[in-house]
């Protein structure tokens, strides 16, 4: 897998969010809304949320189910 900088992420597209301080890994996006006539970029995680923004991103892994 490999990880890139999060300010290269995609935009409201499920990936893998990663804090490298914590080293900790969680399926979210990103998206973008206005504060104050700004265009600032948010997170939001299924899991845990966290205080920090996360540093980088990794595509989800993609999973074939064979029978």
């Amino acid at each position: 897998m490999e990880l890139y900088n999060i300010d290269s992420a995609p935009i409201r597209e499920a990936i893998l969010l990663y804090w490298k301080e914590s080293w900790h890994f969680e399926e979210g996006f990103l998206y973008e809304y206005n504060k104050d006539g700004k265009k600032v970029i948010g997170y939001a995680v299924y899991g845990e949320g966290y205080d920090s923004f996360p540093t980088h991103w990794a595509e989800l892994p993609k999973f074939e189910f064979k029978e």
